[in-house]
């Protein structure tokens, strides 16, 4: 990915090439985005699961409304 330089070689690519890889930033993008995976999977989960209990919620409580 480095090597394709989806940055450009403009001046302002150039400037975020430096920028981006001074103080080892491309391990610093993907150790933030291993930790970022992590979250979004655990969000995932809570909302499945809130989502399973709404539904379990209803479906217990449908047959009080009909009578």
């Amino acid at each position: 990915m480095h090597v394709a330089a989806p940055w450009g070689g403009d001046s302002a690519g150039r400037e975020f090439q430096r920028a981006y890889m001074e103080d080892d930033g491309p391990d610093l993008v993907l150790s933030w985005a291993r930790r970022m995976v992590g979250e979004i999977v655990d969000t995932g989960t809570a909302v499945r699961q809130s989502v399973d209990d709404s539904v379990e919620a209803e479906a217990v409580s449908f047959p009080r409304r009909r009578t």
